[in-house]
């Protein structure tokens, strides 16, 4: 039970369906019993505190001020990174943490880490799935969608304003059509992701997609 005295509190699910953890903390809503906050995982099914499904219990770890307990939650999510066992838990990311980067110190161990956790094909596949998975769920919002694409045609005009940015590109492009491989693949045709208009990959990805009259934002299957 929470004692709405406090701020906040730090939280752990444990999700026995799938045997995977969740750590996070919350502030607590002034307006007790109105708080129906379960989790923000974007990983873990989704529900609030009047759904929780089969299998899924919850942990008050703590309680405290709202500092006092993001500072905890950093502090379990650090332990539990090290401790290699991060592939347990629902956590994509210790997402709260941004002053921690600022000590090089902090930055040389955790790289050290990461490098290590990457040698690990299991650990590679885990995470390949986890940020597929999540991106996935993103491209799904409208919004995001709009918001990206927007986001992604601006830094690409900027790329190309750069000459050398332009110049690498071009060999880039130059190396890979001495591939074999690399031009059959661009000989076969496609279609269009917004209409049935079928062409050659460069021609319909380089200059039919972007300026197809059936465009929209609900059809953007190269990021899904």
């Amino acid at each position: 039970m929470i004692d709405y005295k406090h701020e906040a509190f730090v939280y752990l699910w444990y999700d026995s369906n799938n045997k995977k953890y969740y750590y996070g903390s919350h502030k607590v809503s002034k307006k007790p019993g109105k708080d129906t906050y379960a989790h923000s995982s974007t990983l873990m099914e989704s529900f609030n505190m009047n759904s929780v499904p089969p299998g899924f219990s919850r942990k008050i770890i703590a309680e405290g001020s709202h500092q006092d307990m993001l500072d905890l939650e950093i502090k379990i999510l650090q332990n539990r990174f090290s401790s290699g066992k991060w592939h347990r838990y629902w956590n994509v990311c210790i997402n709260k943490m941004p002053y921690m980067w600022k000590d090089p110190e902090y930055r040389k161990k955790m790289s050290k880490k990461s490098k290590e956790l990457w040698k690990d094909p299991e650990y590679r596949k885990m995470r390949s799935e986890q940020l597929s998975k999540q991106s996935k769920e993103f491209w799904k919002d409208p919004e995001y969608r709009k918001k990206m694409s927007k986001q992604m045609s601006k830094q690409s005009k900027e790329f190309w304003k750069d000459p050398e940015y332009r110049k690498k590109m071009s060999e880039q492009k130059k190396e890979r059509w001495k591939d074999p491989e690399f031009r059959k693949k661009m000989s076969k045709k496609i279609k269009c992701v917004h209409c049935d208009y079928e062409g050659l990959v460069p021609v319909v990805y380089r200059f039919h997609n972007d300026n197809c009259k059936h465009k929209n934002t609900s059809t953007l299957e190269p990021f899904l």
